[in-house]
């Protein structure tokens, strides 16, 4: 989001730049001269001098085809110097910024900086140009190159405009560190930061897990600029400090809002709630988005509701809500955890009957586990022969081996030391004699 946003920005910027200093610098037998022009010929003949005036006027007048066509005859002729060469590149690519074609104008002024043919003025105008087209076409490590190169012969302190586009190149290149003191200086040169800068700023920080600075940044960006995406990171912010409650007094805040619309983002309060011990609240949250269907009554999502619903003791509410779970499901596991819950509450007729249906449904990954809760089940209420069955196939298992052949040694001691018929009324532990 950041990086679009900046790109936009970019070529926005550059565009208007260029098309105020499109051409205009033109001047036959002559030119600038600097400390380092010395040497240098900077002189333009009356053919090249016609071509590129008048190419400046078409342009001007929005006839780029005409100036690019004027400009084409210069290409082919191969007297002219390399001066006038540098100039005819520069034309070429003012026109081809104005006309959004970037890539053709990268190659434009790339082949004038290699020519190195004018004044050291015009020379670094192209070359900082050069560096800015590097950054809208996704060549970072060029614009970087370029722009740094020309910000060393800088005297003066580079406008905020460079620096911005050197935090965002890299930035893009991922160097976070190189970044951030180009974004902090533009931070201190702006009064008040708009939402692009402040943008920058925190994804700079967050990659540097600054995570109070980004608290502070995310801050202020949700009390000027009150989307969604800054509340989430805010929470999520505070989170990464391990403060909960903040993270949830903004997700709170968020939901008033009736920012938080996505099923991902509802379930994500329901579990901050249950991971702040407010069962209540999330299975409230839950049951409210799943009327109104924002939350899908999904297996996944009813067990999340019957887990704050267990929480918050509603038993009757949670079993419910996991028996409808459990219907929904494609496999047998949620029927093996409401035929636990069922356990938990000692009716083990209804366990004993979820766990039935848990086998039949099958797919479970552990299938020795269900038998041995559906031996245990059946045991209580007193059918041996169930039991017994069930622990059996539970001892195929490598995993409930051990358990199940516990119980079938307690219920042969039962069968060898109580009265026959009434096996049940002298239960024993398992492991005990």
């Amino acid at each position: 989001m950041i990086s679009h946003r900046y790109r936009y920005w970019v070529c926005s910027f550059l565009t208007a730049l260029l098309l105020s200093t499109a051409v205009g610098c033109l001047k036959p037998k002559g030119g600038t001269t600097a400390d380092e022009d010395d040497g240098k010929d900077f002189t333009v003949g009356r053919w090249a001098f016609r071509r590129l005036n008048n190419a400046e006027t078409a342009a001007a007048q929005k006839k780029y085809d005409e100036a690019l066509k004027l400009l084409g005859e210069m290409q082919a002729n191969e007297d002219l110097n390399p001066h006038e060469r540098a100039l005819m590149w520069q034309q070429i690519g003012n026109i081809h910024v104005v006309q959004e074609d970037y890539p053709a104008a990268v190659k434009a002024f790339k082949k004038c900086v290699d020519l190195d043919a004018l004044p050291a003025v015009s020379q670094a105008a192209v070359q900082f140009n050069l560096g800015q087209l590097y950054a809208i076409t996704g060549d970072y490590k060029g614009a970087v190159k370029l722009l740094e190169a020309w910000l060393a012969k800088q005297k003066e302190e580079p406008s905020r405009e460079i620096q911005l586009m050197l935090a965002n190149a890299y930035v893009q290149m991922g160097m976070f560190k190189k970044a951030l003191p180009y974004a902090e200086a533009v931070a201190k040169k702006t009064q008040e930061k708009d939402e692009n800068l402040l943008g920058l700023l925190l994804a700079i920080r967050f990659e540097l897990k600054n995570y109070e600075q980004v608290v502070t940044i995310l801050t202020e960006l949700v009390e000027r600029f009150p989307k969604k995406a800054y509340w989430l990171q805010l929470s999520a912010a505070y989170s990464q400090l391990k403060d909960d409650r903040r993270a949830l007094a903004v997700l709170e805040l968020a939901y008033r809002q009736d920012m938080l619309t996505e099923e991902s983002e509802l379930r994500m309060l329901a579990q901050h709630y249950l991971h702040l011990e407010m069962p209540f609240e999330a299975a409230t949250v839950l049951e409210k988005e799943m009327k109104a269907k924002r939350v899908a009554k999904s297996p996944k999502n009813l067990q999340l509701l019957s887990s704050a619903w267990m929480s918050a003791r509603e038993v009757k509410k949670a079993l419910k809500t996991l028996g409808n779970a459990a219907r929904e499901a494609k496999d047998g596991t949620i029927y093996v955890q409401l035929g636990q819950l069922y356990m938990q509450e000692e009716r083990w007729a209804q366990a004993q009957a979820a766990l039935q249906k848990a086998i039949k449904k099958g797919g479970l990954k552990n299938a020795g586990t269900a038998h041995l809760l559906l031996g245990n089940a059946s045991y209580e209420l007193g059918k041996r022969s169930a039991a017994r069955q069930a622990f059996n196939q539970a001892a195929r298992h490598k995993k409930t081996k051990a358990a199940a052949d516990r119980w079938l040694g307690v219920m042969q001691r039962e069968d060898e030391s109580c009265p026959t018929g009434k096996e049940a009324a002298c239960k024993l532990i398992p492991g005990r004699s």
